[in-house]
């Protein structure tokens, strides 16, 4: 969890475009733009004419009300804000605060958030209805919580961030609603996590501390459909309760309809430096941790890629002997896809099931018919999938269809170098380990085939309806003779 400063959230909200000095009546403008999405909830929404500019206030003090309603203790500091219009329709937002979150379920939760310093500087394009840019800065910011795990058991949680910083821009996309470009970078990461047993419990005492030296993200969406997902947020906030949702219902089917396919690109790419993880059981470290996301909004032709990366890992554990930790991975590396699905028929299908009674009979069986028009999906593993140790090095690459009631088709394509010096490390091995490990090694060396000085090759094939070979030789035989 990372905060940088609440102020982000109400990007998307719409200020109106005013001209002049600061007014009573440009302040009651504010306050409808901003209440037409937040709700009129008295009290939560205020603006103060100062000078050429506003203050904004947003109180939350409405969800303390629900919490207290619920049996629980919510205290929200008040967020403020100083609005100042540079230009028609262009607003500068400039916060610097401090925020606190406080919530408390007697017997079950507590959570308590602190941002010692939240600064943010940015300008509000109210016809993008977005901030062109946005920079901010956060210090000292610490989250505590407190969760009772039963009667037995209780864990605590005390995660802390030294400095945070993050910056955004947004454009006109050309296809409507607008370009957004996201970086965060944090720094001085730290999380402890205790596990208690209580009076009772069979269990020992557990702690785990992790850190991170430095964070850095950067994501893009593009084609975002802000404007339309605003008017969403108004629905909603104008129904009040779940009984007026539920009856009015048929409204919100054009708001759905108006935000798809909500946006058309999103990415994510984000890399940890100098991760380390500690316990009285031991613990480890990794140079660099790195993720890479690709999301397609609720288009035909959508997709999913996830890469995810470690570099430099070293276990300091006193129960892994020698001979183990020169098999354990140093570095690894997964990049898949995932696509084959038709989100904007099945969103555009579940849209048109909104209603008072609820999604028509057979509704599960024709969603899965629209998500899967051709029947199968895809899986593809890209050439980067790889994994080293001290002695071996394993890659993989290749692309696999399936769908519900048909066979898998695909290859893939699997090499590997160090499998001798795997089987030296092995000879140190307990027995019981040694008798299955090396004969499966030795048994996969025997029907690779060479590619290279000391490099062995897997060419695997899935042929529906259930038949796997490898190099070609069909090896789904052994699978059935274990029936």
């Amino acid at each position: 969890m990372r905060l940088t400063s609440i102020a982000p959230a109400l990007c998307f909200l719409a200020l109106p475009a005013l001209a002049g000095p600061a007014t009573s009546d440009g302040a009651a403008a504010i306050e409808a733009a901003l209440g037409h999405y937040l709700g009129q909830a008295g009290g939560l929404v205020r603006v103060v004419p100062e000078g050429e500019s506003y203050t904004l206030t947003l109180d939350l003090q409405p969800l303390s009300d629900m919490a207290r309603d619920a049996g629980a203790t919510l205290a929200i500091s008040p967020l403020h804000l100083t609005l100042t219009e540079a230009e028609p329709g262009l607003w500068r937002v400039e916060e610097n605060e401090q925020l606190a979150v406080l919530f408390e379920l007697p017997g079950k939760i507590s959570y308590d958030i602190r941002v010692g310093s939240a600064r943010l500087d940015g300008t509000f394009d109210t016809a993008l209805k977005a901030f062109r840019t946005v920079e901010g800065r956060s210090a000292d910011i610490s989250v505590a919580l407190v969760d009772q795990l039963g009667p037995q058991f209780r864990q605590s949680v005390d995660y802390r961030v030294a400095q945070s910083g993050l910056s955004a821009t947004a454009v006109a996309a050309a296809g409507g609603g607008i370009d957004l470009s996201v970086g965060q970078t944090a720094t001085g990461i730290t999380e402890k996590i205790a596990f208690e047993p209580l009076v009772g419990a069979e269990a020992d005492p557990f702690e785990l501390t992790l850190s991170v030296a430095d964070l850095t993200t950067t994501g893009r969406i593009t084609g975002l459909r802000n404007a339309a997902i605003l008017e969403l947020v108004a629905w909603v906030a104008a129904h009040g309760d779940r009984g007026a949702m539920q009856a009015d219902l048929a409204s919100l089917q054009p708001l759905l309809n108006a935000a798809m396919p909500f946006w058309n690109d999103a990415t994510l790419s984000g890399e940890m430096d100098t991760v380390e993880v500690s316990s009285a059981r031991g613990g480890g470290s990794a140079k660099r941790l790195t993720v890479e996301l690709a999301l397609a909004g609720a288009v035909q032709d959508w997709r999913l890629r996830e890469a995810l990366g470690i570099t430099g890992l070293s276990l300091d554990v006193a129960e892994i002997p020698d001979w183990a930790g020169e098999l354990l991975p140093r570095d690894a590396a997964v990049d898949f896809t995932l696509s084959g699905l038709d989100m904007a028929a099945a969103a555009g299908l579940a849209i048109g099931e909104v209603t008072p009674d609820g999604p028509a009979e057979g509704f599960e069986d024709r969603l899965g018919e629209a998500l899967l028009a051709d029947g199968r999906m895809r899986l593809a593993l890209a050439p980067e999938t790889r994994m080293t140790s001290a002695t071996y090095s394993l890659d993989a690459e290749g692309a696999v269809e399936f769908g519900p009631g048909v066979g898998a088709e695909g290859r893939f394509t699997v090499s590997a170098e160090g499998i001798e010096a795997a089987l030296d490390a092995l000879e140190a091995a307990p027995e019981s380990i040694r008798s299955g490990a090396v004969p499966g090694l030795m048994m996969l060396r025997g029907i690779s085939r060479a590619a290279g000085v000391g490099r062995y090759q897997w060419d695997i094939e899935m042929v529906p309806p259930a038949t796997v070979k490898v190099n070609g030789m069909d090896v789904s035989k052994f699978g059935r003779g274990l029936e």
